[in-house]
């Protein structure tokens, strides 16, 4: 007698009822998730033509990886959201360019993991998830040929369990390549928003130096429904509601010991918190250094 195993939310490809349930939480806590952080006006956006670009455009990041890792049938990117939307996308030569870089970089990352398996090494199993590319330049051809004044970029940075964002790699900041690109695009397009596709804190301090950024938008990581309740959001079809649930400082080195902690100070066996009771807005408030934005900010 064969067992039958059930690997598998249902044993066909049918779509249940508890996914069109889950899908609809899904949504939802998205709608609730995601914090508009700047908007001088721009939003609501009426559908018609856009420019999507940025690493989180058409591989919108939903979530971690490793132990924060979940396999759903399918995830919607912003893209997808926005063109259900009723937008059309103008640049997807920009983003299938992009997915090609993608795949490419990808599949000699996943040859090098697959060749430290075969060393009995924790530290060959606990590596840092494959980084998104940064993306290649934005030119003045692009902005031509997406025939709209309307641009979103999306930055999109990946994380996961075993694994910080390391300050070095420009995973806490903007890569030099996505300054340019922003900048462009800030300089070309009337309505330009900023989605930032991060799972924590990322330095804005770009905010500070680009003029024509309209409207910031901190997307996180929002699951399987994500791409959907972004563009709800950016129509007006749903009011941002969301709130930050950190302080946001403006520069990593306002947090109290910051340069102390993993592989910043050089020894990864032990980790001392000396920052006691000041975490977060206790230090800012008490030490009256300013935030870019406070635990709890956001717009509607």
């Amino acid at each position: 007698m064969k067992m039958k195993v059930r690997n598998k939310a249902a044993f066909t490809d049918e779509v249940t009822a508890l996914e069109k349930e889950n899908a609809r939480v899904a949504y939802e806590a998205a709608l609730e998730g995601i914090v508009l952080l700047e908007n001088d006006g721009t939003l609501p956006l009426t559908p018609g033509k856009i420019a999507l670009y940025g690493a989180g455009a058409g591989m919108t990041i939903k979530g971690g990886t490793g132990s924060g890792e979940v396999h759903e049938r399918h995830a919607v990117t912003i893209r997808e959201g926005m063109e259900a939307a009723g937008f059309t996308v103008t640049t997807d030569h920009w983003i299938e360019d992009y997915a090609e870089a993608y795949r490419v970089g990808e599949a000699a990352y996943t040859r090098k993991f697959r060749q430290g398996l075969l060393k009995l090494d924790i530290a060959n199993i606990m590596v840092s998830p494959y980084q998104y590319p940064f993306g290649q330049p934005v030119t003045l051809g692009d902005i031509m040929r997406s025939d709209t004044d309307t641009c979103i970029y999306a930055i999109a940075r990946q994380a996961g369990e075993g694994a910080d964002r390391k300050l070095k790699s420009f995973e806490y900041s903007l890569s030099d390549i996505e300054k340019e690109n922003i900048a462009l695009c800030a300089a070309s397009y009337e309505k330009f928003i900023v989605a930032v596709n991060v799972g924590s804190v990322f330095d804005l301090s770009f905010l500070d130096e680009i003029e024509g950024i309209n409207a910031v938008i901190y997307f996180a990581q929002q699951g399987m429904e994500g791409g959907r309740a972004f563009a709800d959001l950016i129509t007006g079809k749903s009011v941002p509601s969301a709130k930050t649930v950190d302080t946001w400082p403006k520069d990593y080195k306002d947090i109290p010991f910051a340069m102390d902690y993993s592989y910043l100070n050089g020894d990864l066996d032990e980790e001392y918190y000396r920052e006691g009771i000041y975490v977060g807005y206790r230090y800012f408030d008490s030490y009256d250094v300013e935030p870019r934005y406070p635990f709890g900010y956001g717009l509607s």
